[in-house]
């Protein structure tokens, strides 16, 4: 069962802490809390086990200092409350066993890391021990780098090169050989390609000379170029790199 409380929190921060007392800590409650949100719009939600107790309400920890309600039912409290809380909002209705209450919160800044929150028995008098709600943490932007092996390997029976490239994780690699021209159309060595990486490792990518490769093959042995290749993380930025390489059976 979900229970919906919606109530608009006022939040100032102070450069210290103002703590309550008067109120009994008990056993723990069981909660669980996760907080989201930024700047200062914040939905706290917390989901009370289907073991647990029925709760009446939920004081604030620090650095919270201030609290009003708009436009929503609940009291707000001052008194009474656990240590190193000076705030709580009393539900009109109690949050049962298998329950989750939803606050919204309005901040007058930015909350970083976790916010605590304690919850308390159905009539007030009694305190449960701090619930933390954890202030999302990004996902770490997939790493870009990747590392490419400066001699490609000949395969007799294709007629093509091999260069290994190393990647960090999933994504998609194109490769061309980076041609300069002072007059004309530039000519390509070895053909454009692709490929792709479903996980981090090892991936290979297969140089087939051009006419114009074939043709400076034939004439002096080998193959002069610079391998431009990109690698485009999943669900991050793509990263270039230019390989010098020269291409010999």
């Amino acid at each position: 069962m979900r229970l919906l409380l919606i109530f608009v929190v006022g939040l100032i921060m102070p450069a210290a802490v103002v703590a309550s007392s008067g109120a009994v800590i008990d056993a723990p409650s069981g909660d669980s809390c996760s907080i989201t949100g930024t700047g200062t719009n914040y939905t706290a939600v917390i989901n009370i086990p289907a073991n647990g107790i029925e709760q009446g309400g939920f004081a604030f920890g620090a650095p919270v200092t201030t609290v009003s309600t708009v436009g929503a039912s609940g009291t707000v409290s001052r008194t009474s409350l656990p240590a190193n809380t000076n705030v709580a909002v009393m539900m009109p209705a109690a949050a049962v066993p298998g329950a989750s209450v939803t606050l919204s919160l309005t901040t007058s800044g930015p909350i970083p890391g976790a916010f605590t929150i304690v919850p308390a028995n159905i009539d007030g008098t009694t305190w449960f021990e701090p619930v933390i709600c954890q202030h999302p943490v990004g996902s770490p932007t997939p790493s870009n780098n990747f590392t490419a092996q400066k001699t490609a390997t000949y395969d007799n029976k294709t007629g093509v090169w091999h260069e290994v490239v190393t990647v960090p994780g999933p994504g998609k690699l194109v490769y061309a050989h980076r041609t300069l021209a002072t007059t004309g159309t530039p000519r390509p060595l070895v053909w454009a390609g692709k490929a792709s990486a479903s996980k981090a490792g090892q991936v290979t990518l297969t140089l087939k000379p051009t006419p114009a490769g074939r043709a400076a093959l034939k004439a002096s042995g080998r193959i002069k170029l610079s391998l431009n290749i990109q690698f485009s993380p999943t669900n991050s930025k793509p990263a270039n790199q230019l390989v010098p390489l020269t291409l010999k059976k």
